[in-house]
């Protein structure tokens, strides 16, 4: 497997290239495709989610059209 994405209602979630394909291109073909197949079906507004030390994917949802609109603070459980 080289990458995958999976959207659910509004949301593109778990947006996943294995390492060894990284850097590619691969996860802006299928950003892309997740893009487009949610316009095709009028799914209005798109969002997702990304934890702010993941700057790979930070820095391609930023340079592909999305912002930065909530952050949120996620306690680890003791």
């Amino acid at each position: 497997m080289i990458a995958s994405v999976a959207i659910s209602n509004h949301e593109i979630d778990d947006l996943i290239v294995s390492k060894k394909h990284q850097r590619k291109g691969y996860g802006r073909l299928v950003l892309r495709f997740a893009i487009h197949y949610m316009q095709e079906r009028e799914m209005k507004p798109i969002y997702l989610h990304v934890a702010d030390w993941n700057k790979g994917a930070m820095n391609l949802y930023l340079k592909n059209g999305f912002k930065v609109v909530d952050t949120e603070i996620i306690k680890r459980e003791n």
